[in-house]
């Protein structure tokens, strides 16, 4: 749902095939096939196919300090956790994973659940329940124990926390089309917020504190400090093996 400033000025260009909401495996595999021409996909979708695949400098959804899409809710002290379940296998649950064991010292074990599953049921039964992306969001005002993961992230790095990024196939036929619809794009780059408030509240059910969340915490435009935050993310994906290799960053 946080892409939806962005998708709002790309809905009609008709240059570009297709453009999507939420990044995922399968949608970077159908980028890299050319199913589409570009897409929305996560640092780690992209580390996967990067020799593939070019990056629009100018774009990135990113956050600092709470961004609501990745939670960990909770019954008892953090520190007693023995494991934590989730719903997704996703970016937010191996940024989890990660600011788990490198800051918080605790490697507990990883369950996947169901998704049809209430939070207040989960946490009857669980000691931790890992919530991520739309779902998060929607639960992010409620009251109780939580930690939102990609806030922890912000506090020890002071480095915001890239959710996707725009990729482009190095060999799409359209590549001149898709770099003048982009420079157009970031000649006059505005988000209407307004705009997005009525989608959300008909699309996902968001509530006002989460629309807040999004207007306050976010980020639409790539600059320096978000591609040097990407290279930094990635050499901790590698370290801690989520991904292969530390892939390059390659521009359109």
């Amino acid at each position: 749902m946080y892409s939806i400033p962005l998708l709002s000025l790309l809905k009609n260009s008709s240059d570009i095939d297709t453009y999507l909401t939420q990044s995922s495996s399968e949608i970077n595999q159908q980028l890299v096939n050319g199913t589409f021409d570009a897409a929305q996909i996560s640092i780690i979708d992209y580390a996967e196919n990067s020799s593939e695949l070019a990056l629009i400098r100018e774009f990135a959804i990113s956050s600092t300090g709470k961004s609501g899409c990745a939670l960990i809710f909770f019954q008892k002290n953090l520190e007693d956790f023995e494991s934590i379940v989730y719903q997704a296998s996703d970016q937010y649950l191996a940024l989890t994973q990660i600011v788990m064991r490198e800051f918080f010292e605790i490697d507990p074990r990883w369950e996947l659940v169901s998704t049809n599953q209430e939070l207040e049921k989960l946490l009857k039964k669980y000691q931790g329940v890992l919530l991520s992306g739309n779902e998060a969001l929607r639960h992010h005002s409620k009251e109780g124990n939580a930690i939102d993961v990609t806030e922890e992230w912000w506090l020890q790095k002071e480095s915001p926390y890239i959710h996707s990024v725009l990729a482009v196939r190095k060999n799409s036929d359209k590549i001149g089309n898709i770099k003048s619809v982009f420079q157009l794009i970031n000649s006059k780059f505005e988000v209407d917020m307004e705009v997005m408030k009525i989608h959300l509240n008909k699309n996902d059910k968001i509530s006002d504190k989460s629309f807040e969340l999004i207007r306050n915490q976010y980020s639409f435009l790539g600059n320096d400090q978000i591609w040097e935050s990407a290279l930094e993310y990635l050499k901790f994906l590698y370290y801690y093996e989520k991904i292969p290799y530390i892939p390059g960053l390659n521009f359109l």
